[in-house]
């Protein structure tokens, strides 16, 4: 196949080039993920079946050490999605794409009639009875593990990790996809309706990004939950913890409320903030699995506040006008206005494909008419390509030039 000039012409190709990494490494790691995982989940027993520990328990030392070791282990369980920031070629033939209900995302362990709910950072929300919530005849024999978003008590399933003692993190999307609509919808048709039941539970609906199904998710506002952008997710891509720029969110204005980031009352800010993290020698690096410096501190600010200076310390910025460079290195570099430590509860700088979204959403915003028609390309020229293919097959078989 041709190679062919990206569409958009987007200056900054970081992104692609993450994504044809991560795929030729991924079957690399398909053979050593399953044993990392289970190595890693024996040295925390307790989390499986949904055990956390209690206000008594956390009176010893040894037991807070377990428990932080917990929440450490199923924080690291989530695949993070990157933001969108060059639409991939290969989107219409290679990608899906679904929905994102505004919420909560969380991990549901289902084990031994009881049902684990844990967020971001791996702490329990809730843990219930099957038997309470009405959700007894869905839970199988053994351990299952959802990907999910929760919203005004619902469950919205994005992903399947593990069904019924069936470890589904090295299989392709396509194939956990498959089994969340085939396996899971014929447990959930078991599940009677429980008028009691504190929380229900829901698939979302995924469909093949060509423009068909872009516009379908995209259009589609009778949807049984508030919209927060979409996502899509590669079809090749494993379930891997981590950033993972085989998987993407988008949103615009029609899909979501909060399309520009807002303050704690949901008003749009009038300038740009970063969050930033200091990784010592003066540079500023973002919250990336692997940090980009993209900032250096100003030699001023840093005598000022020497004594706040220490490794993973974070900072508030606001991005100037035209703040996104690249360097003749190929490096994105920031201009930035400092302001000083960031609020304490905030845990993790911002990514590069964060920062880059919210700087294009105020400026030059990512459309879905360019997702479309990137879409609409990628669809015709695998057909293109297809025919070729026949016509060189048959050409081929009868001893003539196509």
């Amino acid at each position: 196949m041709k190679k062919r000039p990206h569409p958009r012409g987007l200056e900054v190709h970081f992104q692609r080039k993450r994504r044809e990494e991560y795929l030729s490494k991924q079957s690399e790691r398909r053979n050593t993920l399953l044993d990392v995982l289970r190595e890693s989940r024996s040295h925390v027993p307790a989390t499986v079946g949904g055990h956390h520990p209690t206000a008594a328990t956390d009176v010893s030392s040894g037991r807070r050490n377990a428990s932080e070791a917990m929440r450490e282990f199923w924080a690291s369980q989530f695949m993070v999605p990157e933001w969108m920031v060059d639409v991939p070629l290969d989107i219409g033939t290679h990608w899906f794409v679904m929905a994102r209900p505004e919420g909560q995302r969380c991990l549901v362990v289902l084990s031994q009639g009881r049902i684990t709910i844990r967020n971001k950072v791996g702490a329990v929300v809730e843990t219930l009875d099957a038997h309470d919530v009405g959700w007894a005849r869905l839970m199988p024999q053994k351990e299952s593990i959802l990907d999910c978003i929760l919203q005004k008590k619902v469950l919205y399933v994005v992903d399947v990790l593990c069904w019924g003692g069936h470890e589904l993190f090295d299989c392709t999307a396509e194939f956990r996809m498959y089994w969340k609509l085939s396996t899971m919808s014929q447990a959930l048709q078991d599940v009677q309706p429980d008028v009691n039941a504190q929380y229900g539970i829901m698939l979302l609906e995924h469909h093949m990004a060509d423009p068909t199904g872009i516009r379908c998710v995209w259009g589609k506002e009778n949807v049984p939950f508030i919209r927060d952008g979409l996502i899509f997710l590669h079809k090749s891509s494993c379930y891997q913890g981590g950033q993972c720029p085989l998987m993407l969110t988008w949103k615009d204005g029609h899909t979501s409320r909060y399309c520009i980031d807002t303050d704690s009352s949901g008003i749009p800010l009038e300038e740009q903030h970063v969050i930033l993290s200091y990784g010592g020698d003066s540079a500023l690096q973002t919250g990336d699995d692997v940090p980009m410096t993209v900032a250096s501190l100003p030699s001023s600010f840093e005598q000022a506040n020497a004594h706040l200076l220490k490794p993973g310390q974070l900072f508030r910025c606001t991005l100037q006008p035209n703040g996104i460079h690249l360097t003749p290195g190929g490096d994105i570099w920031l201009s930035l206005e400092f302001h000083g430590t960031a609020n304490r509860r905030r845990k993790r700088a911002d990514t590069i494909s964060k920062i880059i979204f919210q700087n294009m959403a105020r400026h030059t915003p990512l459309t879905i008419d360019t997702i479309l028609e990137i879409s609409r390309q990628s669809t015709e020229h695998a057909m293109e390509d297809a025919n070729d293919t026949g016509l060189q097959s048959i050409g081929t078989t009868r001893g003539v030039n196509p």
